[in-house]
């Protein structure tokens, strides 16, 4: 889901699937209840005014602790995606940030949604141009007036978010788009907001207050699941979840997120988790006893983590449909079953960087 602040600070909502989660106790079990906490978030200011040729290529590999993806790299070496964090030290106030959360209704476990609807566009130098006119907020200040596209580029399918993603695999651009849609009679690409990076270099953070194609200005391909990674027996780098609408912090956000969506709070603990926090699922939760693709998926939350990227109607996470359009190849069920079983409170919150707001 992207909810995107224009001059009149307007709200626009969608939602994937699945339904909300509800406020609840914390479980006794294997989790702690946090009963006192060190000092509260400060309060944020007042709401401010005004058809390609067939691509042959290598699909992915990995080295140096850098995910490839169609001959790209995902980003730099050590970058915010791709640098593990399983030494990386806990934040003080995790337990309360996570105890905070839980209970402004974040309860159910995480959904990835199959078949997948969400599809990377590959293109290459010769792909032809398609005329960019930004109709909301964002992508009118990234600088792109063209974006290569095809006619048999596809776009997510509403009533979800409308997402197109292109990779130029000649320049490794990534290209991002929320609320998009085509018209091949003036073949013009309109979305409501989005941006583009080099993949050859580290993740671009956003300017202040700028979303991508997420409400949080971070890359929905950097952060998704790709078939082709688990083909390859591994995910090497950080994934993006989304959290259930009001049990974030209202308009704040931490580097590497650049943006939010405005929903108050639910809540009534001082710890509220910030758009852009990097949480790490738990050394201790046992990945063994699930299927095969679900470990893959459950190992890169343990080794590079997840950022907290969007909201939406549940926690969700991201995938993209398979190259070959097969979604056949998923293993729904297993991925279900184990994502499944996981709550919040499995979840370290990493060491926080100051918290900002607008």
């Amino acid at each position: 889901m992207l909810l995107l602040l224009g001059l009149a600070a307007l709200s626009l909502a969608a939602c994937s699937g699945g339904s909300g989660a509800s406020a609840g106790t914390m479980p006794a079990a294997g989790q702690s209840a946090v009963t006192s906490v060190s000092g509260p978030a400060p309060s944020p200011p007042p709401l401010p005014g005004p058809s390609p040729t067939p691509i042959q290529t290598t699909l992915l590999s990995s080295s140096g602790n850098v995910a490839t993806y169609a001959g790209c790299n995902i980003f730099a070496p050590g970058d915010y995606y791709n640098a593990p964090v399983t030494n990386a030290p806990v934040d003080p106030n995790s337990a309360a940030y996570i105890s905070g959360n839980y209970s402004a209704g974040n309860t159910g476990g995480i959904q990835m949604y199959f078949p997948s609807h969400e599809y990377v566009n590959l293109a290459t130098n010769s792909t032809p141009l398609a005329h960019l006119t930004p109709t909301g907020w964002g992508s009118a200040w990234s600088g792109i007036t063209q974006v290569p596209w095809a006619p048999s580029f596809q776009i997510e399918n509403p009533p979800s978010d409308q997402h197109a993603m292109v990779l130029n695999t000649s320049t490794c651009t990534l290209y991002e788009y929320y609320s998009a849609s085509y018209n091949a009679s003036t073949n013009t690409l309109s979305e409501y907001g989005g941006w583009h990076w080099n993949l050859s270099q580290p993740f671009q953070v956003l300017p202040k207050d700028e979303p991508s194609a997420m409400a949080s200005g971070l890359s929905l391909f950097a952060g998704m699941v790709k078939w082709e990674e688990v083909q390859a027996g591994s995910v090497n780098h950080a994934l993006n979840i989304a959290l259930p609408a009001g049990t974030l912090c209202y308009r704040c956000f931490v580097t590497p997120a650049s943006s939010t969506e405005s929903y108050t709070f639910k809540g009534t603990s001082p710890y509220q988790l910030p758009y852009g926090a990097h949480l790490r699922l738990k050394p201790s939760v046992n990945i063994s006893g699930f299927s095969p693709q679900a470990q893959i998926i459950l190992r890169a939350m343990q080794t590079y983590g997840v950022y907290i990227a969007d909201t939406g109607c549940c926690m969700e996470m991201y995938d993209a449909t398979p190259l070959d359009g097969n979604n056949a190849h998923w293993d729904a069920a297993g991925i279900d079953a184990a994502l499944g079983s996981l709550r919040i409170t499995d979840f370290d919150v990493l060491t926080l960087p100051q918290i900002q707001y607008y």
